[in-house]
């Protein structure tokens, strides 16, 4: 093998070409990953990045704690005579590019650094779409994916499918229930207790909590589990009442259409007016939420914040340049895609970890106060 600078096609015609020659024989093991780096002057992951393809053309087999072997079932092949994996990490989130930018960075800073490419795919908030993508990704033969998933539960029969082939993936913003599959997530919990307290400090004592489903995410719930800490925390005690949550279709509330999803927040935002002595505040799960809901109130003659005070989460461009400006709580987005890629890049270069063995990552959350949210009229 040579010993000057070279990339990862190097390394991989240098080991089909002392396959060839005899050199290396089936079961022969081949150097470490770390000498190889040395042998060859190159970082980590593009040695993983060529022992992976091998892997995946069966020329090669990982034994743990015992190193990597020459594995000749077949007759080799030269690497124009077979396709091997494709250098790409895919990027699935349930929304457009115009909400997802910022992740898409954190990854592609990370991916590049490595020579990977990213690859975007939109879900639309669709299980089947979200499926189908999963699916693709593998056969298609990508090195790993970073997923926001749709729902917590629906596509746990592909998930598991990608843990069963060690295919390398992380989850962001949610985790799925039941699954060992390392996970990026804002601290939701701190989150929903500071934008309640925000609320509680301009003086509100009755507060409603709007989402679409509880259960919908870990993300969902623990928001909730903050506002309620954040309450129970000022000796308020959370009514059943004050929780919005109506199970409305997926299809209505992310609908292209925006009257479709202003029917569903007027309906909402009824609920919350019709309560007798009701709140005067609201911590809706999300931006796009709380927009609709702003949006609901002008359609009802409610003025935001003197007679309701509205707050999101998410600090999207949207709710930033709304005509009230939205009180929100910021997500680091990029820091979310650039730690979900470095995940991802780790499960690569040691193929003996799989996803049980990577910690989850919580990431610290930032109020940011506008004029949607004011005390409360006396």
């Amino acid at each position: 093998m040579s010993g000057k600078t070279m990339l990862y096609e190097n390394i991989i015609n240098d080991i089909l070409e002392d396959v060839k020659s005899g050199k290396l024989k089936d079961g022969d093991k081949i150097p470490t990953d770390a000498e190889l780096c040395d042998i060859y002057n190159v970082s980590r992951i593009t040695v993983t990045r060529a022992l992976k393809e091998l892997e995946y053309r069966g020329m090669l087999i990982r034994i743990k704690k015992k190193g990597t072997f020459i594995k000749l079932t077949e007759q080799p092949v030269s690497k124009d005579e077979e396709p091997g994996s494709i250098p790409a990490i895919a990027v699935v989130l349930p929304f457009g590019e115009e909400y997802g930018f910022d992740i898409l960075q954190g990854v592609e800073s990370i991916c590049a650094r490595g020579g990977y490419y990213v690859t975007f795919h939109n879900s639309k908030f669709k299980s089947e779409n979200e499926k189908a993508i999963l699916e693709r990704v593998f056969s298609d033969r990508l090195l790993g994916a970073i997923v926001y998933p749709c729902d917590g539960y629906r596509n746990i029969e592909i998930y598991s499918k990608l843990i069963i082939h060690r295919f390398p993936f992380v989850f962001i913003d949610r985790s799925v229930e039941g699954l060992n599959v390392p996970h990026v997530v804002s601290d939701n919990i701190r989150a929903g207790y500071d934008i309640t307290n925000h609320l509680l400090e301009l003086g509100h004592t009755r507060i409603a909590f709007v989402c679409t489903d509880l259960n919908e995410a870990a993300s969902v719930s623990d928001r909730y589990k903050g506002y309620c800490n954040a309450l129970i925390g000022s000796g308020i005690a959370p009514k059943p009442e004050w929780l919005i949550e109506d199970h409305a279709d997926i299809e209505k509330i992310n609908h292209e259409d925006k009257e479709v999803r202003l029917q569903v927040n007027l309906m909402r935002l009824q609920r919350i007016l019709a309560l007798e002595d009701g709140p005067t505040a609201v911590v809706a799960v999300n931006d796009e939420t709380a927009i609709q809901l702003m949006e609901a109130a002008k359609r009802l003659g409610v003025k935001v914040p003197e007679q309701l005070s509205v707050t999101g989460f998410d600090n999207l461009q949207a709710g930033a340049g709304y005509e009230v400006p939205l009180t929100t709580i910021r997500q680091k987005f990029n820091d979310l895609g650039a730690s979900a890629a470095e995940v991802v890049l780790t499960l690569l270069e040691d193929g003996s970890k799989s996803g049980r063995d990577m910690p989850n990552i919580v990431l610290d959350t930032e109020l940011v106060i506008r004029n949607s949210a004011a005390a409360p009229q006396a």
